[in-house]
């Protein structure tokens, strides 16, 4: 039996192991680099005032670089269960799950950016490339529902 959405499954799945596991490094780095400062600051020759400032600063890159982190790592596991169940009918509807919930991350993450600094460029490119990888595995998903 052929399973229509297989083919948007693992091309997409593939894409989604790539850019979790790129993202995974990058956001674990980004997470200890923030501990790094946040211990770092105390020991630097600086006012209270601007003590306190690094440690604010290097409390908003962690818990960035933790929501990122998390991100990508249901990235990751997207792509490893669509690649893994693309030809599985039954494993559809939590694959079709996982695309939704990876849009509304990427959603959350650009609104986010465009609350904090305004509508640009980037944030709209964004919120388009953050939404067409998971759409497209939505509807390699659905398709494999309707097998």
């Amino acid at each position: 039996m052929e399973v229509k959405g297989a083919g948007k499954l693992k091309v997409v799945g593939i894409l989604f192991i790539v850019f979790g596991a790129i993202g995974a490094v990058i956001y674990a780095l980004a997470l200890a680099g923030g501990g790094l400062l946040m211990s770092a600051g105390g020991s630097l020759d600086i006012t209270a005032e601007e003590a306190d400032m690094v440690a604010k600063g290097s409390t908003i890159l962690m818990v960035g670089s933790a929501i990122a982190l998390i991100w990508a790592i249901i990235q990751l596991v997207t792509g490893i269960l669509g690649v893994k169940n693309c030809k599985v009918p039954e494993k559809a509807k939590t694959l079709f799950i996982l695309g939704v919930v990876l849009i509304v991350f990427s959603l959350v993450s650009n609104i986010i950016s465009i609350v904090s600094a305004g509508i640009t460029i980037s944030n709209v490119i964004g919120i388009v490339g953050g939404c067409i990888l998971p759409i497209i595995f939505m509807f390699g998903a659905k398709e494999n529902m309707n097998a």
